[in-house]
């Protein structure tokens, strides 16, 4: 399916959740309800409790998204068996976007920040370098443009950054996570 359709299919109900529990950047998701709401998404919110107690598994859920905040805490709130539930999720068809912390959250390995090392969920393998918090150039924090290519979405963002990963891969890696996405989500 094209991703107009995928957008379709999650946007007009609550199909879409969003984490919202001990860690999470209260300004980070008033902007994310924000934008879904500008969007025409409907929505609801899921805490680590939910999580734990299968919420993702109920019908209809189709997308999770954890945004900032401290991911170490997503770490010990959500435990073994919340990673074993957002892993369950995704391998039975749902999707998964992580902004900032919640993209630390997902990664097998961290570099810089918080931690160095193995580190989160390891929903994607690979390191999330914080280029930011190691005073890496280009890496900076404040108002930055993101491109954005999805139908139905303008194709340029202003976000705010406080740190955030990169994500390291070879060009061999990148291009098969790509190939990867197009077949499973996009259908191409």
């Amino acid at each position: 399916s094209s991703p107009d359709s995928w957008l379709s299919a999650i946007g007009r109900s609550s199909a879409v959740l969003v984490y919202s529990d001990e860690g999470v950047w209260d300004d980070g998701f008033e902007h994310i309800k924000l934008f879904l709401g500008q969007h025409g998404y409907g929505y609801s919110t899921v805490n680590a409790k939910g999580i734990l107690a299968g919420r993702l598994q109920a019908k209809g859920v189709k997308l999770l998204i954890v945004h900032g905040g401290e991911s170490w805490k997503y770490l010990a709130s959500l435990g073994k068996k919340g990673e074993a539930e957002i892993k369950k999720f995704v391998s039975s068809g749902g999707s998964y976007i992580g902004i900032c912390a919640g993209a630390f959250y997902a990664t097998s390995d961290r570099m810089g920040g918080y931690a160095t090392g193995p580190y989160g969920i390891g929903l994607l393998s690979g390191e999330a370098y914080d280029g930011a918090a190691l005073k890496t150039a280009p890496f900076k924090d404040g108002m930055l443009p993101f491109h954005v290519f999805l139908d139905g979405l303008k194709e340029l963002y202003q976000i705010v950054l406080f740190g955030g990963p990169s994500f390291r891969y070879s060009e061999k890696e990148a291009v098969e996570k790509l190939k990867e996405f197009q077949k499973t989500r996009l259908g191409i």
